[in-house]
C-alpha cells in the first residue's frame, strides 16, 4: 500500500512487486531459502527479483521463458516464474 501511495504521489508508473513474489515464493516448497544472509538475496532470490523485471519491462510472462536454474533445476525455477507471474500480473492490489 506504501509503495502504491508513493507511485501516485511522486507520478511512477511502473512498480516492480519483487517483494510480493518473494512473499509468494515463501509459501511454497522454497520457504526461506531466498537469501544468503536472511537479507540479501542468494542465486534464487536474484532470479525471483529479474523474473519480475523481465515480465513487468518487456511485457512478457517469463513462464514462457526456456532457462532453467542449472543449480536448482526444473521444478524450482518453474515455481519461481510463477511466483513471479502472479506478483506482476496482480501488481499492488
Amino acid at each position: 500500500e506504501c509503495y502504491a501511495d508513493m507511485a501516485l504521489e511522486a507520478d511512477i508508473e511502473h512498480i516492480i512487486p519483487s517483494g510480493r513474489a518473494w512473499q509468494t515464493a515463501r509459501q511454497t516448497v522454497i520457504g526461506d531459502r531466498l537469501t544468503r544472509d536472511g537479507m540479501h538475496g542468494n542465486d534464487l532470490g536474484c532470479y525471483l527479483a529479474g523474473a519480475c523485471f523481465y515480465e513487468k519491462i518487456f511485457e512478457e510472462s517469463i513462464k514462457d521463458n526456456p532457462f532453467i536454474l542449472p543449480f536448482s533445476g526444473e521444478e524450482i525455477t518453474d515455481i519461481l516464474k510463477i511466483c513471479a507471474h502472479i506478483a506482476v500480473e496482480e501488481g499492488l492490489r
